[in-house]
């Protein structure tokens, strides 16, 4: 029985789509969701870098955006959807929120990386469940043909 879900959100379209998809998994079981945001310090996205250029944004406050733009996504959840900002490596702050808040499920989204792009790089979804003793679910991008 799911009772915690925490979806990691980014500002991309992956990331807006899982959270979507753990709003309704939080709607149909009833548990409660969260959603963080992970400032990591690198240089920002293009999508965030946009969003601060056009509306001269701190980090701070971009990253709010994200989480807001993203807990409209989950209109459906039940209760109120909590936010959790962090900072330093994604995927390993993800893992710490979902065990300080004992997360049943962690939802994130898959940027569908080339499998050599993603050997060279990794990313946050493969590093992710590579840390975490908590199940797991990577929510593949929309368009996504599937080969039998």
């Amino acid at each position: 029985m799911l009772k915690r879900i925490l979806a990691a959100v980014d500002g991309s379209e992956s990331a807006l789509r899982a959270a979507g998809f753990a709003a309704e998994l939080a709607r149909q079981t009833g548990a409660e969701l969260a959603l963080i945001a992970v400032d990591d310090g690198k240089p920002l996205a293009s999508e965030l870098l946009k969003l601060q250029s056009a509306e001269k944004l701190s980090r701070a406050e971009i990253f709010e955006r994200v989480l807001s733009n993203a807990a409209k996504r989950c209109a459906g959840a039940p209760g109120a959807v909590r936010t959790l900002q962090g900072f330093g490596d994604p995927a390993a702050t993800v893992r710490a929120a979902a065990d300080r808040d004992a997360s049943d499920l962690i939802v994130a989204g898959a940027r569908g990386l080339g499998s050599l792009r993603r050997l060279l790089l990794g990313s946050v979804s493969s590093k992710l469940i590579q840390l975490s003793s908590r199940p797991c679910l990577i929510v593949p991008p929309s368009g996504r043909s599937r080969k039998p």
